[in-house]
């Protein structure tokens, strides 16, 4: 992650009142960029600076910290101007809860929507105590992600029938995406984003983000990580 930031505000071309997010990348909980504080802290100190404009969330990510990707939904449905998100390539785990903040969810043909399970990985021993707690905590956090789907579905499929696609790690085309409720339009425009001009958007390679984040949950002092999930585009 280095110093650099996984969004990045731009001002719209398009409209003065518009701002563009660009979320290119892992969702960390790293506060490197600024010492002492997490990626949801500066994230609202930037959102703020935004002044109520309308915002187009534009989103190519493998997911990551859970936690941080909260945060950041909540940050986001409690902001005052429309947010409305764009899917520019790739919306997967912990993405894709950022992404139901929104207003509504643009998501062009040739992109992919991936919802899974949470999980974690334990690099140390552990009683079966602490086994049992670990897999409440999943079993909690699935569920407030579960939540945050069932309020984006609003009835297009049932709770069991969401708890069943993260079972299965399940990836969409945007009309399976659209058929099940998870976004609100199919677009066909080209991503006329620059990508290329040094900021912290374009530099991520999704198979070794996927190598980085799989299946870690956050991070402790000694760098023990917790709040991710497993799989490809990790939470």
């Amino acid at each position: 992650m280095g110093n650099k930031k996984f969004w990045e505000i731009r001002n719209s071309a398009a409209d003065d009142d518009t701002v563009d997010i660009l979320l290119y990348g892992e969702i960390q909980s790293d506060g490197s960029y600024f010492p002492g504080k997490n990626s949801s802290t500066s994230f609202a100190e930037d959102l703020n600076s935004c002044g109520g404009k309308n915002i187009n969330l534009r989103i190519n990510s493998p997911g990551g910290n859970i936690f941080e990707a909260q945060a950041i939904y909540n940050l986001l449905k409690a902001y005052k101007g429309r947010v409305t998100s764009h899917i520019d390539g790739v919306c997967a785990s912990a993405a894709t809860v950022v992404a139901c903040a929104a207003k509504s969810i643009i998501m062009p043909a040739n992109s992919l929507f991936m919802i899974h399970n949470p999980a974690c990985y334990m690099d140390d021993v552990a009683e079966a105590d602490k086994l049992r707690k670990t897999a409440d905590m999943l079993d909690s956090t699935k569920a407030s992600i579960v939540n945050v789907y069932l309020a984006k579905t609003k009835g297009k499929i049932t709770e069991d029938k969401i708890r069943s696609m993260m079972d299965s790690e399940t990836w969409m085309t945007s009309e399976e995406a659209l058929g099940n409720g998870f976004v609100d339009e199919v677009d066909d425009f080209g991503v006329n984003v620059a990508l290329n001009d040094g900021g912290s958007s374009g530099e991520w390679n999704f198979n070794a983000a996927y190598q980085s984040a799989a299946g870690r949950i956050g991070q402790n002092d000694d760098r023990k990580e917790t709040g991710k999930e497993r799989g490809t585009g990790n939470r």
